[in-house]
């Protein structure tokens, strides 16, 4: 029960802001307001989470497997898009945006919530295994590269101490941090396990209130065509090559199943997070939200459920 609780209360935490966002656009606050809220949660409060949660860090080498394909949910993706993107005729902006909402996949919140409709606790365990290495992906892979774009769209040169070196990146600084004081043997205190919650929900809102502020239906429609080239990246070619490679090395149907259920997430806030903050084409990337979540709730994920239920 507290396993469901955890998920519904994590749910909340995604819907609430992105329609109280959604309804602030109809006030005077201006964006530059919003893009400080994303900001401060990278510089200050994600900072933070990755200091109170690599302290605790502990890793199961017999299940290694899992934070393995956790990589290659991003990669597999990531290559399908980088391909497509060359045969689109994208601006260097617009390919940023499209490689980034192909490649980030909505794993552990609605594919965590997902995994453990269907396989209790023991599959939300594999679920945070598997996403073990998530955030070094995105803080030294993503970001680096919407600062490759933004800086090529913009300027036409790009430096690489500029693209690989900024304070949104400041996130590693506190992995490194969290895994300098586990291997200290220091123990964290117990009150920080509460402090990492009240930050995670308060991170919850300054970064989705931003996002449903930027939902413009008017705008997103222009981008149909790409969002569904990304939901087949995301529902077909990722799900068949994941689930091709691990059904050769993993052999528990349980953890299979769950790393299949994963494979078919939608796309990511942490896209629509990503390009606002590099300023690409947000419009693009939110097309590819709202449409991949709408397809995966609707039809993906309920013949998933009656497959392996």
């Amino acid at each position: 029960m507290d396993a469901a609780f955890q998920a519904s209360y994590f749910v909340g935490d995604l819907i609430a802001p992105l329609g109280v966002g959604y309804l602030l656009r109809r006030t005077a606050l201006a964006r530059r307001n919003f893009d400080h809220m994303i900001e401060g949660s990278f510089v200050v409060l994600f900072p933070l989470l990755a200091i109170f949660s690599f302290w605790v860090l502990t890793v199961d080498w017999k299940l290694a497997w899992l934070p393995v394909f956790g990589v290659l949910l991003h990669i597999v993706p990531g290559v399908f898009s980088l391909g497509f993107s060359r045969r689109q005729c994208f601006n260097r902006a617009d390919c940023g945006s499209f490689i980034l909402a192909g490649m980030l996949s909505n794993l552990l919140t609605l594919g965590g919530i997902s995994v453990f409709l269907l396989y209790g606790e023991q599959g939300f365990a594999y679920v945070q295994l598997t996403v073990l290495f998530q955030n070094v992906i995105l803080f030294l892979f993503c970001f680096p590269l919407a600062r490759y774009y933004a800086l090529d769209s913009s300027a036409g040169t790009v430096s690489w101490a500029a693209v690989l070196f900024s304070r949104n990146q400041l996130t590693v600084v506190g992995m490194a941090v969290g895994l300098l004081l586990q291997y200290s043997g220091l123990p964290r205190p117990d009150f920080c396990r509460d402090l990492a919650n009240g930050l995670l929900h308060l991170s919850a809102w300054m970064t989705l209130l931003p996002v449903g502020h930027s939902l413009d239906f008017t705008e997103i429609r222009q981008h149909w065509v790409a969002a569904a080239v990304i939901a087949v990246i995301k529902f077909v070619l990722t799900p068949l090559c994941i689930y091709g490679v691990a059904s050769l090395v993993i052999h528990d149907p349980l953890m299979l199943h769950s790393l299949l259920i994963l494979a078919a997430a939608p796309t990511a806030i942490n896209a629509v997070l990503v390009v606002r903050l590099h300023d690409l084409n947000i419009h693009l990337v939110m097309a590819a939200f709202v449409f991949t979540t709408t397809v995966y709730l609707l039809l993906v994920y309920p013949c998933l459920y009656w497959l392996l239920s």
